[in-house]
């Protein structure tokens, strides 16, 4: 409130999301022990849960009409039913969450391997936001409005990302550590059976969406079609599920870094011209256009672990690679 001028509602959704934020870092050690002890179902099913009331609530909240502070307050509370479900849990299973002693070179280890995948989250997290921004300062509030809708629809459908991706990674490091060849191999595998994951889901929503619409106000029907352009990234999404998880596990962090600093720069570039001509839609293909070059058409850049890792997703957009690991 202090560094900005915004609107008391303004101010209030940036404290809850903070406050977010906050609730979400708690769960990380929880989180990361029970991924060590191959255990990771324990945070999918709070994630889950979690995630699946919080998208039904927000969508009522928009049905109902209810101001947008609601949308920031039912995100922190489905990260705090998250937090509490792995909370509970993990005493039930594993006792109190203790602290005993602070280790400061392992703090220094961890600082130093994790600034680059943080520094590569927060890009993503930037370019994704950036449409939603630069519509509002371009164009339209009700824009922003519709844009937002078919943004919550596509987070939706990236929901089965996150479960599958925690499930196998524990598995792919083990493999990783015992044999390289079918490790890739499994990761082509892998591939395949999200990105036709994301195939069959996409084109199921295709018939229910334009039915839920019909409980919302007539003017977010034009959310549909740029959901329809929105969801093309997803696909790229899908396609990469595990790839963050492979150069952190052959330690090539800075690529992912560097891919992401550089959709950063496209991104705004692409949302500045196309906005100006196509409007709405520009926002959406904006998106669409970095997401393919972040999470596919960006390794080819970086040499033999990069083309490697293109090579994989893109045999892994064959639908006999689910069956089959050669």
């Amino acid at each position: 409130m202090i560094i900005n001028n915004e609107s008391y509602e303004y101010n209030v959704i940036f404290i809850v999301l903070l406050i977010n934020a906050i609730i979400i870092n708690l769960r990380f050690g929880m989180q990361n022990r029970y991924e060590y002890l191959l255990k990771s179902k324990k945070v999918i099913l709070a994630s889950n849960i979690a995630l699946t009331i919080g998208g039904i609530l927000q969508l009522l909240a928009v049905s109902f009409h209810l101001p947008i502070t609601y949308i920031a307050f039912i995100t922190a509370i489905s990260s705090s039913l998250s937090l509490t479900i792995v909370y509970i849990q993990y005493r039930a299973e594993l006792g109190n969450v203790i602290i005993k002693k602070i280790n400061k070179t392992l703090i220094k280890a961890i600082l130093i391997e994790s600034t680059p995948l943080a520094v590569a989250a927060s890009c993503a997290i930037i370019y994704s936001r950036c449409g939603t921004i630069m519509i509002g300062n371009l164009l339209s509030k009700s824009d922003v409005g519709i844009y937002a809708i078919a943004v919550k629809l596509i987070t939706m459908i990236q929901i089965g990302i996150a479960p599958i991706r925690e499930s196998v990674y524990p598995k792919m490091i083990e493999l990783y550590n015992k044999n390289k060849l079918e490790y890739a191999q499994k990761y082509i595998q892998i591939t395949a059976i999200m990105t036709w994951l994301y195939i069959i889901g996409v084109s199921l929503s295709f018939l229910v969406l334009p039915y839920a619409f019909t409980f919302l106000k007539p003017e977010y029907n034009n959310a549909f079609p740029i959901y329809q352009v929105l969801v093309i990234s997803a696909f790229f999404m899908y396609n990469a599920a595990i790839r963050a998880g492979h150069f952190t596990l052959i330690n090539k962090g800075s690529i992912l870094m560097y891919s992401q600093i550089a959709s950063v720069v496209i991104n705004l570039i692409l949302n500045l011209v196309l906005i100006h001509y196509i409007g709405i839609y520009g926002a959406a293909w904006a998106t669409v256009i970095t997401q393919g070059i972040a999470l596919l058409f960006s390794n080819i850049c970086f040499g033999t672990a990069g083309m490697e890792v293109f090579k994989w997703q893109i045999r892994g957009m064959n639908p006999v690679k689910i069956l089959t690991k050669k």
